[in-house]
């Protein structure tokens, strides 16, 4: 279950994210969450 989580997270572009995945979306707008 750990390796698809993983996948999951690094591969597939989301649609939601602007078809980024989530790793890239996280690194590239997760400060801003943050400081929200």
């Amino acid at each position: 279950m750990e390796v698809w989580v993983d996948f999951y997270n690094t591969e597939p572009p989301h649609q939601a994210l602007g078809y980024k995945s989530p790793a890239k979306y996280d690194a590239q707008f997760g400060e801003l969450v943050d400081c929200l």
